[in-house]
């Protein structure tokens, strides 16, 4: 986990004042009703921030392509998005990854280049 991510879980749990299994509960300890959450919060800030509609979920492809884009490891994405296999984010996010989008040698020829050898 992120460590900015980590901080602003405590703070949200210090903040509650309750001791729920839920990073966000309601007031009685239960989960928030989604569809009230979406359309008083989500929509809102949406529009506020001058973006176009898109579902919650949507935020966790963005993540994993900004974290595939800025070279974050495989493995590390994975367990973060909860999969137990690397294969999942390659199949899905395979075109984000600089690595595996690159199919001009240009890696193999700066190693070699660096070595001396080319």
């Amino acid at each position: 986990m992120l460590p900015m991510v980590e901080h602003a879980l405590r703070e949200q749990r210090a903040a509650s004042q309750l001791r729920s299994t839920y990073i966000f509960p309601s007031h009685t300890g239960r989960p928030l009703n989604i569809t009230n959450v979406r359309e008083r919060v989500w929509k809102p800030a949406l529009r506020r921030a001058g973006l176009r509609d898109r579902t919650m979920y949507q935020t966790r492809h963005t993540f994993a392509t900004l974290a595939l884009q800025t070279s974050e490891q495989i493995g590390w994405v994975s367990k973060q998005l909860g999969h137990t296999s690397d294969e999942i984010v390659i199949r899905h996010y395979a075109k984000f990854i600089p690595n595996l989008t690159r199919r001009d040698g240009s890696a193999l020829t700066k190693v070699m280049q660096e070595q001396g050898l080319a």
